[in-house]
């Protein structure tokens, strides 16, 4: 029986493609191609050191790939159905990935081993976080509960009610970012209390990141926008909208589907329907360049930790890393 959120995906951000071809050497906007995932990529993240990435898929499996290689290293297969997200701890030394079997799984990266499946969430899941000093695990659930794990001991440590039951992300401040619907919020990681509310949306809000340091939080819509919020308190400092500043906007009516800051927080990537990435000064708003290759809907991006390269999953089946060109 198809999920849910396959089946959101396939109404609202198109049908996943076949992707035909292998790796390419870095050549203007050429990037390496990854290939392996049976069908869509649902989220893509990189190792602290950037040597490594990890993906997870609709096809149910966790790839752990060497950035310079096509070949992946690992393939995880210990998720029952599709996964959605996946996740490196900060101190490198673990990945997690949850999906709609109502797991997550961590793994240990030094020995490319499961270490421990948790289970008994009360819905599926699509978005997990570490904390950032990589001790504790969130998942946010489809039934507004966000739980948290011990990751030594695999100890459920507390249980958080949350209204935003879509995307998260952990500050290294010790915040929780939450959105879900056309709520977008931070939370208290002790007891979920609400710190701080972002408005100004109407549609569903698809991703939320923090910047490194925490001071910035930047959200992706369905409502075709990519909003950079200020977490001190919640200023709104830019709103990216597609279609506005390119010509790459005949797709771009259903919105954004991915969002990630640069390393050192001046730039941000968004991605969305239209198959394009688009890579964005923070500080002016100002677009400055739009890659495309990719033949269905962008579903996750990262920065590489050099800050020059970008990563990016999609919908058809690949995972791509683009060198910046300016």
């Amino acid at each position: 029986m198809m999920k849910v959120y396959t089946k959101t995906w396939a109404l609202i951000l198109f049908a996943a493609h076949i992707a035909i071809g292998g790796i390419e050497l870095y050549a203007q906007d050429l990037p390496v191609i990854l290939q392996g995932h049976t069908a869509g990529v649902s989220a893509v993240a990189a190792s602290p050191d950037g040597k490594l990435l990890a993906s997870s898929g609709l096809d149910g499996k966790v790839r752990l790939w060497n950035t310079g290689s096509s070949t992946p290293l690992e393939i995880f297969s210990e998720h029952s159905d599709e996964v959605y997200d996946v996740r490196f701890s900060s101190d490198g030394r673990w990945i997690a990935s949850t999906g709609y079997d109502r797991k997550v799984v961590l793994y240990d990266v030094s020995t490319k081993k499961v270490m421990r499946v948790l289970t008994g969430l009360p819905s599926w899941s699509v978005s997990i976080a570490f904390s950032p000093e990589s001790k504790e695990l969130a998942a946010l659930t489809m039934a507004g509960k966000i739980l948290v794990w011990d990751v030594a001991s695999g100890e459920l440590k507390r249980t958080i009610r949350s209204n935003e039951a879509m995307t998260l992300d952990w500050s290294s401040q010790g915040v929780l970012a939450c959105g879900g619907g056309a709520a977008l919020a931070l939370r208290d990681i002790t007891d979920g209390s609400r710190l701080q509310n972002f408005g100004g949306y109407r549609e569903a809000i698809w991703k939320v990141v923090f910047s490194a340091d925490g001071r910035l939080l930047a959200s992706a819509a369905m409502d075709k926008t990519a909003r950079i919020w200020r977490t001190d308190n919640g200023e709104l400092m830019q709103t990216l909208t597609l279609g506005e500043q390119d010509e790459h906007s005949q797709k771009a009516a259903m919105g954004v589907t991915a969002v990630a800051f640069s390393p050192d927080g001046k730039r941000l990537v968004t991605g969305g329907v239209d198959q394009n990435i688009r890579l964005w000064d923070v500080a002016s708003g100002k677009l400055l360049h739009t890659y495309s290759g990719h033949t269905a809907s962008i579903t996750g991006l990262a920065f590489l930790p050099d800050g020059g390269h970008i990563v990016s999953a999609s919908l058809d089946r690949t995972i791509r890393i683009w060198r910046i060109i300016l």
